[in-house]
């Protein structure tokens, strides 16, 4: 079976590790690397003990991340992953999953405003997984965004309408009816800026709606809104893929 493993540039953590010489470095960005190996299915209990004893995260399949509070860093690592990652992505998931999740996250929006939203944003849009699931069908507009280059430009190969930072941060307020955030939140890489933004393109009224994966990273989404300018009614509810958020923008 096969591993991604991200680690800081050194790549120390891998020095005298039994399973180090079947891995290869696949990508690297600023100071984190990438490290894909492959290794007998039966030794991976022992491999996940050993990476989760040297602080590294199992954050979904067969790919880990270094546990870190910083958010810079976080995303440094999140980033690298992805850089790597987006040529393997659709075959290192299960995309039904995935579809299915933006599906009951546009569910749960309409039956809270009782109605369908009409523009919507995929906000950690990957190479476009969204385009697998009705969401495309059922919204008059959708966007994507990324913060992953590689994977914004796959998203826009697939035909996912795509957008910059550039382009994001050059919207006018009130852009959106809801942002939809699947498999993106446990990640916790959004900085203040970065969801004080959301707030602004998202309507009044509107909803973000995002899922936890593991239930991880929950404290972190309800205290970054509360340093929000805006204000924000929560719901939360369970589901398959973590706990679900609909963040309601209401003012």
């Amino acid at each position: 079976m096969r591993i991604y493993i991200v680690v800081g540039s050194d790549a120390r953590v891998l020095v005298g590790w039994s399973q180090a010489e079947n891995f290869d470095c696949l990508a690297v960005e600023q100071d984190a690397r990438l490290y894909k190996g492959d290794i007998a299915e039966t030794d991976f209990a022992e491999v996940d003990a050993w990476l989760h004893a040297h602080k590294l995260e199992r954050m979904f399949e067969a790919c880990y991340l270094p546990v870190v509070e910083d958010v810079v860093a976080r995303r440094t690592y999140v980033r690298t992953l992805f850089a790597g990652l987006s040529n393997f992505y659709d075959g290192e998931i299960n995309k039904s999953v995935n579809a299915t999740c933006y599906d009951t996250l546009l569910q749960g929006i309409s039956r809270m405003t009782g109605h369908l939203p009409r523009h919507v944003l995929d906000f950690g849009c990957g190479p476009g997984t969204v385009l697998s699931s009705e969401v495309p069908r059922l919204v008059q507009h959708l966007k994507g965004f990324d913060f992953a280059s590689s994977n914004r430009a796959l998203a826009s190969e697939r035909g996912l309408g795509v957008l910059t930072p550039e382009q994001l941060e050059a919207l006018p307020n009130d852009s959106f009816d809801a942002i939809l955030s699947a498999f993106v939140l446990h990640y916790e890489t959004l900085s203040p800026s970065d969801i004080a933004t959301l707030g602004r393109v998202l309507k009044k009224g509107g909803i973000w709606a995002g899922n936890f994966h593991k239930d991880w990273g929950m404290d972190w989404f309800k205290g970054s809104l509360l340093k929000c300018a805006c204000h924000w009614q929560l719901d939360w509810a369970p589901s398959p893929y973590g706990q679900l958020v609909f963040a309601r923008r209401l003012a």
